[in-house]
């Protein structure tokens, strides 16, 4: 018996008689192939040499062929199963199969799934699986006469299967570079895809390298256009190499930040969830994304919004309209705890804020706030609210500091408490501070003051009390 499919061609020699074994007029069979070649169309993989064996009954009363014992041998591994074709004239044969797979390559798995079962899945496997071992597989199928070739996709009660698999390379769509040594597993269910990632490391240009794990990747209806994935992924790597993970589609988070990988050092780890493209015409403006990473020694090596961020450690999380940045860090040098909310995006609804706490010495307070050091000097506790384009409100504790109000005469000397509160704005050289308040047990004052080039150009205080008297 010869079968020729395609690229595929099956030669079998066997023996076919009355079952003697039956009170009905049935028939047995045994088919055996020693030379046949596996090539489905569509397949990326070699052709497939293999051997066969088929046992069964047909029953013409019934019009019900059976496939009791079905077995296709590889080199490397081998599947075994049971199958049944029922015949209804008029109609295609109702089908049912089970299919049991051990310790096979996943090349070999591919050319032997049968095109008819899980078209979604399959096809998604052949295009994006390569190499490695399916260490165990099972795939079900029951249609009733005249399902096949209706044009409906089979149902979650129709087919399913589920392959766990070692050593392998995972392609998520050609965007996110490869998983590869994944270790995970492929589950279907009509043309549900669920690919679950246990283990595998992000192979990248330039040589770096994420590490991968507790993945899933999910797509419903894999028939109906267009096809997107649902990602969800931990990942762990140096600093740089997740921010170049995050540069592919669909996050592109360079879109947004001017940071390049070189930019970048410490560790990360933390979760991405992405909406995955699985066609080439879907806009990434239309999918939704979210970066969730913890970070550890984290610094810039060139300056931030002309602040230098160092030893930073704490969390970020990026979606596609903004970015929430929470840190314990050194800012130019100093201590500082950030709370950061930063819009992305021309049209992101999202305000700014920046909540930033320092503890600040003479040299750090002059990069963050300039001009002060007529007033200040010593250490300063400062929390500084930057949400404003215009304006920065800053609030210090000024009990380790020595203020000085040089115009009146007056300081109030290292250890005495006294907090003050003002707005502080920058026009050039021009340097306001509004709605100043300072504040203490015997002093107090509120006003307004004015710097050009660091000189003094205006001083108000409408209030102001400088002692008990």
């Amino acid at each position: 018996l010869d079968i020729a499919n395609g690229r595929s061609f099956w030669r079998f020699n066997g023996a076919v008689g009355p079952n003697p074994a039956s009170a009905q007029p049935t028939y047995r069979f045994e088919l055996v192939s020693d030379g046949s070649t596996v090539s489905p169309d569509g397949s990326p993989e070699p052709a497939l040499p293999v051997v066969a064996r088929l046992a069964g009954l047909w029953d013409p009363e019934s019009r019900r062929l059976s496939v009791d014992q079905m077995g296709v041998r590889s080199s490397q591994g081998e599947v075994e199963g049971r199958a049944a074709a029922i015949f209804e004239r008029g109609k295609s044969p109702g089908l049912e199969m089970a299919l049991d797979v051990r310790n096979m390559p996943v090349g070999e798995v591919k050319q032997l799934w049968p095109w008819f079962a899980a078209g979604g899945a399959r096809n998604w496997v052949l295009s994006n699986i390569y190499g490695g071992h399916v260490e165990t597989g099972r795939l079900d199928l029951t249609t009733p006469p005249g399902r096949i070739g209706n044009g409906v996709p089979f149902g979650a009660r129709e087919v399913s299967g589920t392959f766990s698999i070692r050593g392998t390379r995972f392609d998520v769509a050609g965007r996110i570079p490869p998983v590869r040594d994944g270790v995970g597993a492929v589950t279907f269910r009509g043309s549900d895809v669920d690919i679950s990632l246990e283990s595998g490391t992000v192979f990248m240009t330039g040589g770096r390298t994420v590490k991968a794990s507790n993945g899933e990747l999910t797509v419903r209806e894999a028939h109906v256009t267009p096809v997107i994935g649902k990602l969800r992924i931990d990942v762990e790597g140096e600093a740089g190499s997740v921010l170049q993970l995050a540069s592919y589609d669909p996050i592109d988070v360079q879109r947004f930040i001017d940071l390049k990988p070189a930019d970048l050092s410490g560790s990360v780890k933390g979760t991405v969830i992405a909406d995955i493209p699985l066609q080439r015409s879907i806009p990434l403006e239309s999918l939704d994304w979210q970066v969730d990473l913890d970070y550890e020694n984290l610094s810039l090596a060139e300056p931030f919004d002309g602040q230098t961020i160092t030893a930073a450690n704490g969390n970020i999380t990026v979606d596609p309209t903004k970015a929430v940045i929470d840190a314990q860090a050194r800012m130019n040098g100093s201590p500082a705890t950030l709370k950061l909310v930063e819009p992305l995006g021309a049209n992101s609804p999202v305000v700014r804020a920046r909540s930033i706490a320092l503890k600040m010495d003479d040299a750090a307070r002059e990069a963050i706030a300039p001009r002060l050091d007529v007033l200040l000097s010593g250490v300063t506790e400062v929390e500084l609210d930057d949400g404003s384009s215009e304006s920065r409100a800053i609030k210090a504790s000024l009990r380790d500091a020595t203020l000085t109000i040089p115009w009146a005469g007056w300081s109030k000397g290292k250890g005495v408490p006294a907090t003050v509160a003002f707005s502080l704005a920058m026009d050039g050289n021009r340097v306001d501070l509004r709605d100043f308040n300072l504040s203490g047990e015997t002093f107090s004052a509120s006003g307004a003051l004015s710097f050009t080039r660091g000189e003094v150009t205006s001083v108000r205080f409408p209030t102001a009390r400088l002692n008990r008297g």
